[in-house]
């Protein structure tokens, strides 16, 4: 994710305990910044998907393949 210059990585692991589940949530940190400028997805698969001008204190859902197929605003806990 690069948003102003600025770039963050992060990682999701799924499925790695017995009977359970991790979350499928990635968050960033965007400061004061309104949007990402571009997001990065790199799928087990191979596919990389590109996706650009993602709004901040928005949870969006992304399908390989098919990019962002959903939003919400992002819910605190």
């Amino acid at each position: 994710m690069s948003a102003g210059g600025d770039r963050q990585w992060l990682t999701m692991k799924t499925g790695s305990s017995y009977l359970s589940q991790s979350e499928l949530v990635l968050t960033f940190g965007m400061g004061s910044r309104t949007k990402a400028d571009t997001v990065e997805i790199d799928w087990p698969s191979g596919q990389v998907d590109k996706l650009s001008n993602i709004a901040t204190g928005e949870t969006v859902t992304v399908q390989e393949a098919k990019g962002v197929i959903g939003s919400r605003p992002y819910e605190k806990k």
